[in-house]
């Protein structure tokens, strides 16, 4: 949808094989594939702007750094490689975030190895946090918009003192959140930040591309 109002953008998609559940293992095993996925986007020739690797609870467990030096290990003609860990953080910057409240659909196994990587990586403290407890993707695929919504409302009403999140972060680029931005910065006064949201943010920023998008909160509008 985001990509439907900027007809100059061309996109170019590749698939990592992935388990059917979210594990700590399952993750990790990710990084054997990414050079070879990344390999497939386009002939080496062809510069790419930005390449994203759109896994976040897997950038937690193999290392932002890692990440990027796989991706350009398959594709080395490209200007900027980033992730939805890396996004996030790039986006918590943009619009001075500091405190984070937190909603995944993983375990908490996978989720504390997030949260941890997402404090050291964006430089924020977060204040309330929330999971699913999901484990297979197909059911993380499966959580609709209400749930998202009333589990985001469950966050947000924890006491944090005076630690009131500047934003909330859904995360999983397999959790269908793109709808519930706009009603959730509305209904708590917040960004509402997601996986998929602040990737393609990152990517298009680091392509010169600022246009300001209504519909996909409040990043696409700073």
């Amino acid at each position: 949808k985001i990509l439907n109002k900027l007809p100059e953008v061309a996109l170019f998609v590749t698939r990592i094989r992935s388990s059917l559940e979210v594990t700590h293992e399952a993750l990790a095993a990710m990084q054997t594939d990414i050079s070879d996925s990344a390999s497939l986007l386009l002939h080496p020739s062809q510069c790419f702007d930005s390449i994203g690797y759109a896994c976040t609870s897997a950038s937690s467990v193999i290392g932002t750094e890692k990440v990027s030096e796989l991706v350009r290990k398959g594709h080395s003609n490209v200007h900027h490689v980033t992730n939805p860990l890396s996004a996030l953080a790039a986006a918590c910057e943009n619009l001075n975030v500091k405190n984070l409240a937190f909603v995944t659909p993983y375990t908490e196994a996978v989720s504390s190895t997030l949260r941890h990587a997402v404090e050291l990586e964006a430089n924020v403290t977060i204040t309330a946090h929330g999971s699913f407890g999901e484990v297979m993707e197909e059911k993380i695929a499966s959580i609709d918009s209400e749930s998202i919504f009333n589990a985001t409302k469950a966050v947000m009403s924890v006491e944090s003192g005076a630690n009131t999140p500047d934003a909330v972060f859904l995360s999983c680029t397999n959790l269908q959140s793109l709808e519930v931005l706009e009603s959730i910065e509305q209904e708590f006064g917040c960004a509402c930040l997601s996986s998929n949201q602040v990737l393609l943010w990152d990517m298009l920023r680091n392509a010169g591309i600022n246009d300001d998008l209504a519909g996909f909160g409040r990043l696409f509008r700073n």
